[in-house]
């Protein structure tokens, strides 16, 4: 398990109550223990692998734990994360758990909308459910639709180091075709403007689904011109595949976010360094853009697959560097 507090990450076989909720900023649920211990009952194999060409996620779905000896099944499953050595492990910002006792409910097919008969599609089981149920009630006001919308607003990925004086939050409702887990950051003691905008996103997701060839048909969007324009507009972004606010994809959390370099991470920009050395080159961290992934100045005798492999290993050590694609030039030239 990966547990993230006051901005130090560790790796552990099994953490309490305690520690879990402290890292999710929630209170323990109802009936459990702070020291309960919760471990991941996992058998198979914990290197990480990126999946081929076309194939599925190379994350894993975790469902069973074990707590304070005894099986605990979670709903929903949780998804791994890549780890220290390239090792799958589970955040601990991603298990939820329910009071004690208490059973997961079985969703009627009601909660996930008339399956295109009208009203709501299907939805992806992360849709924002009670947001439906606010939505559907014309006396509904903008202080209501905030209220429930807040409920899926969760702490940052733990994967992201923030920088002092900014807080980072996250939207867990997926849209029609935006994914969930956009997140959202700020400057200041508290993360109330960007817990404003990604409550704001997991509405306009949780809007997307309507079922209405046009949107701007739909009554429940043209009731929202009155109640919070803002949700239209998060709305039709999503519905184009993009955020709310900020770009979609890499650099978009640059200004929030700092990257912590491994020592292995370090190791491979000293080599770089030396190399660029001996070849009487000045490395390169202009900031330059470009994303390409060309093979133009591979050397033949070396071959494609152990020229990507060098240029990668230093791209993942810059994941949100602006020096990346500088990096990359230089590196092209000696490989």
């Amino acid at each position: 398990m990966q547990i993230t507090v006051d901005g130090n990450t560790r790796e552990v076989p099994q953490a309490t109550m305690a520690e879990i909720h402290k890292a999710k900023g929630e209170a323990v649920p109802a009936g459990w223990s702070d020291k309960a211990v919760v471990k991941v009952e996992y058998t198979g194999s914990l290197d990480w692998r990126k999946p081929r060409r076309g194939g599925g996620q190379a994350n894993k779905t975790i469902s069973k734990l074990i707590v304070d000896g005894e099986p605990y099944t979670l709903r929903p499953p949780a998804k791994t994360a890549m780890g220290n050595g390239k090792k799958h492990v589970l955040p601990v910002t991603r298990m939820d758990f329910l009071p004690k006792g208490e059973k997961p409910k079985i969703k009627l097919k009601s909660e996930y909308g008339t399956g295109g008969n009208g009203g709501w599609l299907q939805g992806s089981g992360n849709h924002g459910p009670k947001l439906r149920q606010v939505f559907e009630n014309p006396e509904a006001t903008k202080g209501e639709l905030m209220a429930v919308a807040d409920q899926y607003v969760k702490p940052s990925d733990p994967k992201y180091n923030v920088k002092d004086g900014y807080v980072l939050v996250r939207c867990v409702v997926a849209g029609r075709r935006l994914a969930e887990n956009l997140h959202y950051g700020c400057v200041g003691p508290t993360d109330a403007v960007a817990r404003r905008d990604a409550k704001i996103q997991a509405l306009g997701n949780a809007l997307s689904w309507r079922e209405a060839d046009n949107i701007d048909e739909d009554e429940i969007y043209k009731r929202m011109a009155h109640v919070c324009p803002e949700i239209q507009e998060a709305t039709k972004r999503s519905l184009a595949k993009k955020p709310y606010k900020g770009k979609k994809g890499l650099g978009r959390l640059d200004k929030f976010t700092v990257t912590v370099l491994t020592d292995k991470d370090k190791d491979i920009m000293d080599e770089y360094a030396k190399e660029c050395a001996d070849l009487n080159r000045v490395p390169r961290v202009g900031g330059v853009k470009d994303l390409s992934r060309s093979y133009a100045g591979a050397d033949g005798r070396e071959g494609r697959k152990n020229h990507e492999e060098v240029r990668l290993s230093v791209e993942r050590a810059l994941q949100l560097c602006a020096v990346d694609s500088a990096v990359r030039d230089a590196v092209d030239a000696w490989v």
